[in-house]
């Protein structure tokens, strides 16, 4: 059981962390070339944002990915967006999470506020490019110990060799290309199955997707099919992101989300409201209407099974998640096929 004291102290370890940059000037404070992106994070008054591009790219034509992790040294222990705080919504079913599993760490957000609020939980984290894990730490200022660790390696690769099953309470998947690509491997049907054997009674999947996704409706169909309840939030004031949450557990009705989140708010005590993120959380039968009139319709259920759809091309033959592909192994891009008959055939 831990204390007030606990958890000052953690904070100000944090703080302390990363108190070195309250003295640094404005804009740039690191540029890195990893095999898998150009990772920028830069100084922004008291904010700190990091940010990918394709590190195949000349310096002089970079297209930048939207924000992979933020926060403000004031307060570094707050979500500042919604979307983030949205990723934390499984907590309406597990409330006192004991394992987690992310995939897709970049600055660790979401791993720190958990380590913090929750001192009884494991946190396992799956990451491909290893550069970021000590970039995390330093301009960050995320703490690492046996509770909340990482592993570098594909996030479904991880967890088809993970043993025992039935581990974790919940899983989020928040990766992404500096592209804004969502890997297609980690949105299929044979993939939410692999994670409902992961999960413990009544657990969640919790995933975040960007419109602009070529896929969208596809993996919306694929979410819906997969799970007995699946529930959608939406932010008007950030209406390029999605947050989607499957559970073969309980449904829960608004009032009892909303009971269930004040209750959290209260005991946990988070530096943003989590209320109101339950609030916009809505089934996602009630946003049919909002999908259909947005985005249109599709039938289409994503499987590894079969081909991938033609969008999977967009993403180019030179990106670097294709840097270290062997010819006979399945092709980085998440299709079944093995490399030389994707995008091999192309580079």
């Amino acid at each position: 059981m831990r204390t007030s004291h606990w958890f000052a102290q953690n904070r100000k370890t944090i703080s302390d962390k990363i108190q070195w940059i309250f003295n640094q000037p404005e804009g740039i404070l690191c540029e890195h070339r990893s095999l898998h992106h150009h990772i920028s994070i830069l100084k922004e008054g008291s904010l700190v944002r990091m940010f990918f591009a394709n590190p195949t790219q000349p310096e002089d034509s970079f297209q930048y990915s939207g924000c992979m992790a933020e926060y403000d040294l004031h307060d570094p222990l707050n979500l500042i967006v919604a979307y983030p705080q949205a990723l934390l919504l499984s907590l309406l079913w597990k409330s006192s999470p004991r394992n987690v599993y992310i995939i897709g760490f970049a600055g660790g957000r979401i791993p720190m506020i958990l380590h913090h609020y929750f001192p009884d939980v494991k946190i396992e984290s799956a990451e491909i490019d290893k550069d970021l894990v000590p970039l995390a730490e330093k301009y960050f200022g995320v703490l690492f110990d046996q509770r909340n660790r990482v592993v570098i390696e594909d996030g479904r690769d991880f967890l088809e060799n993970k043993i025992p099953l039935g581990t974790y309470d919940f899983i989020i998947i928040d990766a992404f290309r500096g592209t804004g690509y969502s890997p297609y491997h980690l949105n299929t049907a044979d993939f939410f199955k692999l994670c409902k054997k992961h999960l413990t009674e009544g657990g969640v999947v919790t995933i975040n997707l960007v419109k602009t996704d070529h896929l969208f409706l596809e993996k919306i169909n694929t979410l819906r099919i997969s799970f007995k309840h699946v529930y959608l939030h939406f932010d008007p004031i950030n209406p390029e992101t999605y947050v989607f949450l499957g559970t073969d557990g309980e449904a829960l009705a608004e009032a009892e989300r909303a009971d269930r989140a004040a209750k959290i708010q209260h005991q946990i005590g988070f530096d943003f409201s989590f209320l109101k993120r339950a609030i916009d959380l809505k089934p996602l039968s009630q946003q049919d209407a909002y999908l259909l009139e947005n985005f249109g319709s599709s039938s289409e259920i994503l499987n590894m099974k079969d081909p991938p759809p033609g969008p999977l091309k967009l993403l180019s033959s030179n990106d670097p998640v294709f840097f270290k592909a062997e010819e006979n192994n399945r092709c980085p891009c998440g299709s079944p096929f093995l490399f030389k008959h994707c995008h091999g055939k192309e580079t």
